[in-house]
């Protein structure tokens, strides 16, 4: 059962109108700050303990910059939203090191051979994240009244940020796209069953799996080991896993 404190936690979150995944992962942090302090309120703890929580992140746990930014955002919301005072200064801090890392980009070829081998369910989202720009929550709650096929654009709804946008709609995958339509119904969205809408085709199947973790599990799942160059399953690997939480 949920402490009435992280309830209020993340009541404030959802009032504010944060997404999803800023829930969980600030949840998470404030939480872990609670633990780390041998389950003491917050509401009796200031900025040297949240200094100190922050340097063992950065030396004992060797996190990430982003990764130690991520939880004094999370910390920051805790003292000025939720308990209603300023954190205070916790600039004199370990901060950690920014790594220096090579991008890892998909050659032609090997963009190819992905989706030659991936399954035929899981394919069409794949190619429209790839095509379109599309992160994998945008991707999984399209709506089939958001793809404009005389402008082949794609309307993206409460992205990052909670903002709307415009992307291109490869004309490639349109074919595809209008024969998904008319097997599940226009009025569906990608992930929706037929038992959530009356309207819809009785025998209408989900476009593709409901939830993120069980999408990327699913096609890492039926790729054939050894059908793709071993660069391309390294890139494919690092990419997918790349969508789903710490």
């Amino acid at each position: 059962m949920p402490s009435p404190f992280m309830t209020d936690v993340r009541n404030t979150l959802r009032v504010k109108r944060y997404s999803y995944k800023t829930e969980q992962s600030y949840c998470y942090w404030i939480k872990y700050f609670i633990r780390y302090q041998h389950m003491k309120h917050p509401q009796y703890l200031g900025p040297d303990h949240v200094r100190q929580f922050l340097t063992y992140l950065a030396v004992q746990r060797r996190v990430a910059t982003s990764t130690q930014n991520q939880a004094l955002n999370a910390l920051n919301f805790l003292y000025k939203q939720v308990l209603g005072r300023p954190l205070g200064d916790v600039s004199n801090l370990v901060k950690a090191k920014k790594a220096t890392k090579i991008p890892v980009v998909f050659e032609r070829h090997e963009v190819n051979a992905i989706f030659t081998v991936i399954s035929p369910t899981h394919k069409l989202p794949v190619q429209l994240m790839y095509g379109s720009g599309l992160r994998l929550m945008e991707c999984l709650r399209l709506r089939i009244k958001d793809i404009d096929f005389n402008r082949m654009a794609i309307i993206v709804r409460s992205g990052k940020g909670n903002k709307d946008r415009v992307t291109i709609l490869p004309d490639q995958l349109i074919p595809e796209l209008k024969a998904r339509i008319s097997e599940n119904g226009s009025g569906a969205s990608w992930t929706q069953r037929p038992e959530d809408n009356p309207d819809l085709h009785s025998c209408a199947k989900p476009w593709w799996p409901r939830s993120k973790e069980s999408f990327v599990q699913n096609i890492t799942g039926t790729l054939p080991h050894g059908d793709l160059p071993e660069t391309a399953e390294e890139h494919l690997s690092l990419w997918l896993n790349s969508f789903l939480p710490e």
